[in-house]
């Protein structure tokens, strides 16, 4: 079980280092659009706006992968009511989604057997 939870862990954390490499990387191709300096940003990701741009860019991402673009940003903006509500609303939109497929499976189950 530790062994795991090891191997679990080192596997987020290699994942949310990814991550953190591809969101300076798309930082560096939106310095335009955005209108914030791509040196600056990476010494000071604290700009909202470019969080939001990234999320935009990764709407077609996996719900874990954008649940931890989300942590991460919200790691540096705690008090965004922005990325919270987006954080939050996913987050209940997945669960949602997981339960219509938990209860469907359930359904054809109980058919099976009758």
């Amino acid at each position: 079980s530790t062994v795991t939870d090891l191997l679990n862990d080192a596997e987020a954390l290699r994942h949310e280092e990814e991550i953190g490499y591809s969101f300076t990387r798309f930082a560096r191709t939106q310095t335009i659009a955005v209108g914030t300096r791509a040196r600056d940003h990476r010494r000071n990701p604290y700009s909202l706006k470019l969080w939001l741009a990234y999320l935009e860019f990764r709407k077609a991402a996996t719900y874990r992968d954008r649940r931890l673009i989300h942590e991460r940003a919200l790691k540096f903006l705690p008090r965004s009511y922005k990325l919270w509500k987006r954080y939050l609303d996913e987050s209940v939109a997945a669960l949602e989604v997981q339960f219509a497929r938990r209860s469907g499976a359930l359904d054809v189950e109980r058919e099976r057997a009758t």
